[in-house]
């Protein structure tokens, strides 16, 4: 862990850099992107360009390997297009499956 000065201890990302899931929580998140997009008939290009996104940075979000703001999430899934609620449904399954 590193510290900023006169600040609490930031723990480090289990992210090495050289790609592989943030946490079991990013890659059910991105698992969850992906199976709800793939439920809808569309691809990582089709959602990336209608969200202003580049399709290898939804490939990652997918991967789990960044960790997506919540501004991204709404316009991937508003792209989709789904409720919100349905991608969070997708990720709470997931997390459930795994024992998480």
């Amino acid at each position: 862990m590193r510290s900023a000065p006169g600040r609490h201890p930031i723990p480090q990302s289990s992210h090495d850099g050289e790609g592989g899931a943030k946490s079991p929580e990013h890659r059910q998140l991105g698992a969850a992107v992906a199976e709800l997009r793939e439920q809808h008939g569309l691809t990582q290009a089709d959602v990336a360009d209608r969200a202003g996104l580049r399709r290898s940075h939804l490939a990652a979000i997918e991967r789990g390997e960044v960790d997506p703001t919540f501004v991204t999430l709404v316009r991937i899934v508003r792209t989709i297009p789904a409720p919100l609620a349905e991608l969070f449904e997708l990720f709470e399954r997931r997390r459930e499956e795994e024992g998480g």
